[in-house]
């Protein structure tokens, strides 16, 4: 099949290059662009094309290499064809052998069979929308910062001042779902002024996990500092302790919360002392929730990626459940689609942890005013399903008991 040859061959090489490092280094997707676009000197037209159509090929690589697979074309070339329109699935002979193969869909979602096989042993039934939904783009979610500026005000300035098309969140009381072209939305002067946070709805609703009555947090994983924030934001008068491993992370969560105008402190982690009545534990995990984020990792992540976590994951559990004050809690948070990573760890930990109860995450949601569906929860956990234009996450709350 010879495709239409009206392609810009300067943005080709350059998309067959950065095809080339995405599968030859470990760089992530985000830090690969950044640097092949400021050592070639990139324009910013030429970037948006080879930015969309590099996540393009990571969306639907099996597809664009059986397109290749003759030799008549490359890889780049069969993904600017599809993206400017030229190739026509419903006519072009091709596409009409793998459709009655029942090998396109397969082909055009393309995720590895072990990815696909771990979301099927939660989602029998549904497992191939599960798969679909998780291949589209995720819309842009800021969080208002109260502090700052209020979610309807925010909302009006947005609108008014950069004709974003901007729309409330409906769980999350501080979320705004921004569609349209944002790239210029990290230069708005209220970016800049603190008045917003990039943030998923499900991201900014597991600090609503945290109670209200708790005075001390430690969230122990803070890594940029997202999560304290949010924490911040819904219960600013907490006293919040953020550590990470990563402390070279510090300097950015001291600043994003000076921007924020909130005061928090960071501790190394040989330093921690002491108990807290909440320990936060937005875990290390394989990131299987946001896939629709981020779908180059489909092709980082392997079985032996989600083996290692998982013991990483009960570690950190183990480890920081004696930060815990007697009648304090742990809030345990993955963005992971796993049940390895999720219900698993959890269990495993209640079943060596008599000390520790698990409190309903519905009752909790609903002390804040946040009704949790069935698209929220299930059983105690919060256990974001998808098919919601909201990322997938799994949370738990931990209480320890005064016996």
């Amino acid at each position: 099949m010879r495709l239409n040859r009206r392609i810009n061959y300067f943005l080709l090489d350059h998309l067959t290059a950065l095809i080339d490092q995405f599968f030859t280094t470990k760089d992530k997707s985000d830090r690969l662009l950044r640097n092949y676009f400021r050592k070639y000197k990139i324009g910013k037209g030429d970037r948006a094309w080879l930015s969309d159509r590099f996540y393009m090929m990571m969306r639907h690589r099996y597809l664009f290499e059986f397109i290749a697979e003759d030799g008549d074309v490359s890889i780049a070339e069969a993904v600017a064809e599809f993206a400017a329109g030229r190739i026509n699935p419903a006519s072009d002979s091709r596409y009409n052998t793998l459709r009655e193969e029942g090998r396109l869909v397969t082909l055009f979602h393309s995720y590895p069979q072990w990815i696909i096989k771990k979301i099927a042993q939660d989602n029998p039934d549904k497992t191939g929308d599960f798969i679909a939904w998780l291949n589209q783009k995720a819309s842009v979610v800021v969080r208002a910062n109260r502090k700052q500026m209020s979610r309807t005000l925010l909302l009006k300035e947005l609108d008014k001042t950069d004709s974003f098309p901007v729309f409330q969140t409906p769980l999350s009381p501080d979320g705004l779902a921004i569609y349209g072209d944002t790239r210029r939305l990290s230069k708005s002067e209220f970016f800049e002024k603190g008045c917003f946070e990039f943030q998923d709805e499900s991201s900014q609703l597991t600090a609503y996990l945290v109670s209200p009555t708790s005075k001390t947090l430690l969230d122990a994983c803070a890594g940029g500092g997202g999560k304290s924030l949010a924490i911040l934001n819904a219960f600013p008068k907490i006293s919040l302790v953020a550590s990470d491993i990563r402390t070279v992370l510090f300097p950015e969560i001291t600043s994003r919360a000076e921007r924020a105008g909130h005061h928090l402190k960071t501790v190394k982690p040989k330093a921690l002392n002491g108990t807290f009545d909440t320990v936060f534990l937005d875990m290390p995990c394989s990131g299987s929730g946001v896939l629709r984020r981020n779908p180059e990792d489909r092709w980082r992540i392997t079985p032996e990626t989600v083996e290692k976590l998982t013991i990483t994951q009960k570690d950190i559990l183990a480890t920081h459940a004696k930060n815990v004050s007697e009648g304090g809690e742990i809030i345990y948070i993955t963005c992971s689609a796993f049940r390895d990573e999720n219900e698993a760890v959890i269990e495993g930990f209640l079943e060596k942890n008599s000390a520790f109860e698990l409190l309903s995450v519905a009752d909790r949601l609903q002390e804040s005013g946040i009704v949790a569906g069935e698209e929220l929860c299930e059983g105690s956990y919060l256990k974001i399903k998808p098919g919601w234009d909201r990322d997938i996450f799994f949370g738990a709350i931990l209480r320890k008991t005064n016996h």
